[in-house]
């Protein structure tokens, strides 16, 4: 039996969790920054993150305009948790929460985001077709959502 990609980071301990979160946030640093600035933010936009990791990218997410509202969905124990613990005033300021959740069965009503993201996330979907459906579910009418993948050719 073949163990689902996703289970990978899923079932990871704090320790593998909190190492492999590290190198991505390393790696991804600029990929990320790009990622959100092209998500277009304006005041009041609502902001889905999946797979968010340790949360460090919510600050940048939150200079982008006033009044935004960040929530972002990792499949996680140990990220929710770390992310929380990291952006503890601002989950206490109620512009981000963070929830432990999977992207085929995004846990919000429709029309709840107007701008969602992702980076490095696709690779861990089996069948990314129900992720797709999800998201777009979960947008609103000008909704949109930029997917990122790191570029591994070229240096």
């Amino acid at each position: 039996m073949q163990v689902p990609r996703a289970c990978i980071l899923a079932c990871a301990g704090r320790v593998v969790g909190m190492t492999v979160s590290e190198y991505l946030n390393e790696n991804n640093r600029q990929g990320n920054s790009r990622t959100v600035k092209l998500l277009g933010l304006q005041p009041g936009d609502r902001v889905l993150e999946i797979g968010f990791g340790n949360g460090r990218t919510v600050a940048d997410v939150l200079s982008q305009a006033a009044n935004i509202r960040y929530t972002g969905i990792d499949i996680s124990q140990t990220m929710v948790g770390e992310a929380a613990r990291f952006n503890a005033t601002l989950v206490a300021e109620g512009s981000a929460g963070f929830r432990l959740a999977s992207a085929d069965h995004l846990p919000f009503s429709a029309a709840a985001f107007e701008r969602a993201f992702s980076t490095g996330v696709i690779y861990f979907w089996d069948t990314p077709a129900r992720p797709f459906a999800e998201v777009r579910r979960v947008l609103s009418g000008r909704g949109m959502m930029i997917m990122s993948c790191r570029d591994n050719l070229t240096p």
